[in-house]
C-alpha cells in the first residue's frame, strides 16, 4: 500500500566572509513526481503546480505519461532567497579579561587567553532540524574548554576540530556555544582562526510554499452486472465493481451509468480503494427486458506532497593580525668627558614589524639625574 509522492526537495548553500557577512546565498530545488510502487506503472500522469511566487517554476499543468515502478519526473528550480535559514555569528576576543572592550589582535610572543563565542539562531518561520556546527581549531592554540546552552559539544584532538551537535531550533530559538583557549604567537604574519561549516535539515517544510495535484491512472478492472430478481421478473439488481488491481491507493471521483444512452445513475465520490482491493456498490432498475446498461467511472492514484530542505552555510576564516613593533635608542656621542658640559642627541626608533595596523604607540624614556633634555 502506498501513495504516489510529490516531492519539494531544496539545497541552501551559503558563504559568509571572515565579518560574519553574507557573501553569496543559492537555493535550488528538485520537483520531482515518485513512484514507490514495486510492481505498478502509472500513466496519464498530469501534475498541477499553482502558487510558486519566488521561484522560476511555471505555474500551470505538466504532462508527465507514464512513470514506470520504482522511477520519477523530475523539474529543476531554482528560488529568490537574501538570507539563509538560520543566522551565524562568531565573535573572536583574542585578550578576554572580562573588559566590555572586544580585543581583535594577538601581541607578539605575549600568551593571549582567547574567547570565541558562537551564535546559531533560527530567522526562518519554520523548526529548523539536525543542526550541526564543526569549528577548525588553528594550530598554536590550546586544547580549549567547552560550554553550550544548547545541544552537545566536543573537540576531536587528532582533527584540532571543534563538533556541535546543536539538534533543533525552534522559530526564533537562538543557541550559544562558549569557547576558550590559549596562544602564544611565535610568528608576526596574520592568524586564520578557522572555518566553519554549519549544517541543518527542514522535515516537512520547503522554502517554495508552491502547491501540487497530481491525477494518474494505473491498472484496475470496471464492471458492471445486473441479475434478475427471482421475487420481480421486472426487477433488476445491479452491482458495480471496481477492482485496483495495483499496489497503489486509488481514489474513486464519479461513476456514471447510462440506459439507451439516459443517465440513471450518477456518483460524484471521495472513495479510496486501498492497493490490491475492491470497492462495490448496488442499486436497482426497473425493466420489462435485460437492460443495457453503458458505465464510466474516473479515478486517481492517491498522491502526498512531501517536503525537504538540506542547508550548508560556510563560514570563512576570521583573520586577525600579530602586533609587535622593535625599538631602538641611539646616544651621540656615545662617551663624554667628565666635568665638561657635554650637547647629546638622543634618537629613539620604534618600527612596526607586525601585521596589525598600529593607531596609537606611547614610548616612555626615563632621563638619567643630571641629564637636562
Amino acid at each position: 500500500m502506498s501513495n504516489i509522492i510529490i516531492e519539494f526537495s531544496e539545497k541552501e548553500e551559503c558563504t559568509l566572509d571572515g565579518a560574519n557577512n553574507i557573501k553569496e546565498i543559492n537555493d535550488n530545488g528538485v520537483l520531482s513526481v515518485i513512484n514507490p510502487s514495486k510492481i505498478s506503472r502509472i500513466w496519464n500522469a498530469r501534475l498541477n503546480v499553482s502558487k510558486t511566487e519566488g521561484t522560476d517554476i511555471q505555474e500551470g499543468e505538466y504532462f508527465i505519461g507514464e512513470i514506470e515502478p520504482e522511477a520519477s519526473w523530475t523539474k529543476n528550480y531554482s528560488l529568490k532567497v537574501n538570507e539563509p535559514l538560520l543566522k551565524l555569528t562568531e565573535t573572536i576576543d583574542t585578550y578576554s579579561i572580562g573588559s566590555q572592550v572586544l580585543h581583535q589582535a594577538f601581541c607578539f610572543e605575549k600568551e593571549m587567553p582567547v574567547v570565541i563565542k558562537i551564535v546559531v539562531e533560527n530567522v526562518s518561520e519554520f523548526p529548523v532540524e539536525n543542526i550541526r556546527l564543526e569549528k577548525q581549531l588553528p594550530d598554536g592554540f590550546a586544547p580549549p574548554t567547552l560550554n553550550v546552552d544548547t545541544g552537545k559539544i566536543s573537540y576531536n584532538e587528532d582533527e584540532r576540530k571543534i563538533i556541535w551537535n546543536v539538534g533543533k531550533l525552534d522559530i526564533k530559538g537562538k543557541a550559544t556555544a562558549i569557547v576558550e583557549t590559549k596562544t602564544t604567537r611565535t610568528s608576526t604574519e596574520p592568524v586564520r582562526m578557522g572555518e566553519i561549516n554549519l549544517y541543518y535539515e527542514l522535515h516537512g517544510y520547503s522554502r517554495t510554499q508552491a502547491e501540487a495535484t497530481f491525477k494518474a491512472l494505473t491498472k484496475y478492472a470496471f464492471f458492471l452486472d445486473n441479475i434478475q430478481s427471482e421475487e420481480d421478473p421486472e426487477k433488476w439488481i445491479c452491482k458495480l465493481e471496481f477492482q485496483n488491481q495495483s499496489d497503489i491507493d486509488c481514489l474513486l471521483e464519479k461513476l456514471i451509468v447510462t440506459k439507451n444512452g439516459e443517465e440513471i445513475l450518477k456518483m460524484e465520490s471521495d472513495e479510496e480503494v486501498r492497493a490490491e482491493s475492491t470497492w462495490t456498490h448496488e442499486f436497482e432498475i426497473v425493466s420489462k427486458e435485460v437492460p443495457q446498461l453503458e458505465k464510466s467511472v474516473e479515478f486517481t492514484v492517491m498522491s502526498e506532497v512531501q517536503r525537504k530542505l538540506k542547508g550548508h552555510i560556510r563560514k570563512e576564516d576570521t583573520v586577525l593580525p600579530v602586533v609587535a613593533v622593535q625599538q631602538e635608542k641611539n646616544i651621540e656621542p656615545i662617551e663624554v668627558p667628565a666635568y665638561e658640559k657635554t650637547a647629546m642627541t638622543v634618537i629613539a626608533t620604534v618600527k612596526n614589524v607586525g601585521s596589525a595596523t598600529i593607531d596609537q604607540i606611547e614610548v616612555i624614556d626615563v632621563i638619567p639625574k643630571h641629564f637636562k633634555p
